[in-house]
């Protein structure tokens, strides 16, 4: 199998949703039975009951489609393990035609006898009736074409008009015209009405129905450059009724160049189960956040210059900050300002990975926040949204304050239920270990430690030798964690203003390792993806490149990047986590309700799917 970077599961509730933006979108369906030809009728009629007429014929020509509206009423899977799905609709719908020419004969009688007057092909102009409560049903079928591109085909459908209610009114000119208010009216129109019922619309539906099926818009299409290729590898139709699994590529090209992944393997990742729960899960491999910064980085976009302006402590551009550090600096250009070129020098690489994280005793994180949005009212969701998730709170008090600001009167209501979802299993350690240690300890809260030997030292540092082997592995069950690791190495190259010109003087090579935090789903541009921040972690190495200056104090520089620049440069690193790697979705809906936790090698997606009607 080749490489299958994202996998997805719709539940039997979110099937029914993605049919709806992908057919009744912006009313698409309807719209595009408007203007459809509606096939020439042949009403034979026979006795029109409650009259002397006793053979009736209306044929109905050049008819079509106008003002029709529809609605999705359900998804059923033709058969279990089946790829093609029966679509029921409720439509009402204005059907026109040119004209209305009607034979038959009268029955008269006299002195006599019985005797027959005949009128053969009469023209009485145009008739429309309008409809409503017809039945449609689409049988569509979901595969791969010839170039692996997701394929949603029409099969076959019908229509029933049996309960469905006509409105119309006869032609001037017809031999009906003129029973219009006769007592016998109601029992003519339900005549003509058993007529109007065996209309057969399935022609209208295939040819409204198939354009809007070969018009899945593009969702992969970050910018003009930047591509994310959604062809699928696998369709699954599990035993499960109306649900699908699938997995697709997620091959990524920057201005048609495809991620060269070097020493990434490329990822094959497993279908994520059918849930009940919600209407779909994804799962997406870190291998994506690794093309998207490599795409990034290959559009020149990892590149910044930073002047002394931009610290918050200009003067450390400055070479008088260096006169101890690096004296031949200042010797050779003395009270000069520099400036540094951040360019990476390779793209950086993400990788989700098992770690230790020893979380605050209080945070709402996205996954919280997920289980609220059923709980609280839209405006409190809002307010503890943008006013608590993701702050960490290191006593129960300091977050009941910063819940009782967000709520207001509302605090009392739902204040417990919020605690709940905020407890993190650091509340649970204060129990097992002495208070002071607990306190000690709570100073690590909120870091990441890549490997447990760095754990532990931070452990034996924070708490004392003893107390950390005391009880070292109680905390370290308490914080196990996967983190996003992004690795990256830029190239830092300093040069120094002289009599107007920059002069280059040294450049010095960083590798580091800081992290993905706050993982949620966003929106950049059309496409709805997976978003995060960025934060600085880790305590860079540093390395000299060149230099014409002697004794240059690689530590010193390795300081200045740690503590002024990095967080300069964050701003660069952080507009890419801030676009997002896209997900796959068809235009007409959104995820919404969404937790996204990681897993070692992906992140999982639980969301409930908002069709925008």
């Amino acid at each position: 199998m080749s490489q299958q970077a994202l996998t997805i599961a719709v539940s039997s509730t979110g099937l029914p949703k993605l049919f709806n933006a992908l057919i009744v979108s912006g009313n698409a369906f309807a719209s595009a039975l408007d203007g459809q030809t509606a096939s020439d009728q042949n009403l034979n009629i026979g006795q029109v009951p409650d009259t002397n007429i006793d053979e009736y014929v209306v044929q109905l020509n050049t008819g079509s489609f106008a003002n029709a509206s529809a609605t999705m009423n359900s998804v059923t899977q033709v058969s279990p393990g089946s790829n093609q799905f029966v679509l029921q609709f409720t439509v009402a719908v204005s059907v026109n035609f040119a004209t209305w020419i009607e034979s038959g004969r009268f029955t008269r009688s006299s002195n006599h006898g019985t005797y027959h007057i005949p009128f053969n092909n009469v023209n009485c102009g145009s008739f429309g009736f309008y409809a409503t409560n017809i039945s449609l049903d689409a049988t569509v079928q979901i595969s791969q074409n010839d170039q692996d591109q997701w394929e949603f085909i029409y099969v076959t459908s019908s229509s029933n008009s049996s309960n469905a209610n006509f409105i119309f009114g006869y032609p001037e000119q017809s031999v009906l015209y003129q029973y219009n208010n006769s007592c016998g009216a109601s029992t003519i129109s339900n005549s003509l009405e058993d007529a109007l019922e065996e209309i057969d619309y399935s022609s209208a539906i295939q040819a409204a129905i198939t354009p809007i099926l070969n018009s899945i818009s593009e969702s992969g299409q970050l910018t003009s450059a930047i591509v994310f290729d959604w062809t699928p590898n696998t369709f699954v139709f599990p035993p499960s009724s109306n649900s699908l699994q699938s997995g697709v590529t997620g091959a990524v090209t920057y201005s048609g160049t495809p991620f060269p992944s070097g020493g990434l393997n490329p990822p094959n990742l497993a279908l994520p189960p059918v849930v009940s729960s919600s209407d779909v899960q994804i799962y997406a491999a870190d291998y994506l956040f690794s093309s998207l910064y490599w795409a990034y980085y290959s559009a020149g976009q990892l590149s910044q210059t930073i002047t002394p302006s931009m610290l918050a402590e200009p003067a450390l551009l400055n070479t008088s900050s260096y006169k101890s550090s690096i004296p031949d600096l200042f010797t050779q250009y003395p009270n000069d300002n520099m400036q540094v070129v951040v360019a990476q020098s390779t793209a950086p690489v993400i990788t989700f990975v098992s770690a230790y994280q020893l979380q605050p005793p209080y945070i709402l994180t996205p996954q919280d926040m997920f289980q609220l949005q059923s709980t609280l009212p839209a405006s409190d969701y809002s307010a503890v949204k943008n006013g608590v998730e993701g702050n960490p709170y290191n006593t129960l008090s300091a977050l009941q304050t910063a819940l009782q600001s967000a709520l207001g009167s509302d605090y009392n209501t739902y204040q417990a239920a919020i605690v709940a979802l905020a407890t993190t299993p650091t509340v649970n350690l204060a129990t097992q270990l002495p208070a002071s240690v607990y306190a000690d300890l709570l100073n690590l809260a909120g870091l990441t430690f890549l490997t447990q030997d760095a754990y532990v030292s931070a452990l034996e540092s924070a708490l004392g030798p003893g107390p950390a082997g005391q009880y070292q592995q109680i905390i370290l069950n308490a914080s196990n964690a996967v983190i996003a690791s992004l690795a990256h190495s830029p190239t830092l190259t300093f040069s120094v203003l002289d009599q107007g010109s920059y002069v280059q003087v040294f450049v010095i090579q960083i590798q580091e390792t800081d992290v993905l935090i706050n993982f949620q789903l966003g929106t950049s541009g059309t496409a709805q993806t997976i978003q995060s921040l960025y934060q600085v972690q880790g305590i860079p190495t540093a390395t000299l490149v060149s230099s014409i200056i002697p004794d240059v104090n690689t530590q010193t520089l390795g300081y200045l990047w740690q503590f002024s620049l990095s967080a300069v440069y964050a701003t660069i690193m952080q507009s890419v986590a801030s676009t997002g790697v896209p997900l796959p979705f068809i235009e007409g809906y959104t995820f919404q309700s969404s937790s996204i936790t990681l897993q070692p090698g992906y992140a999982d997606l639980v969301a409930n799917i908002q069709f925008n009607s």
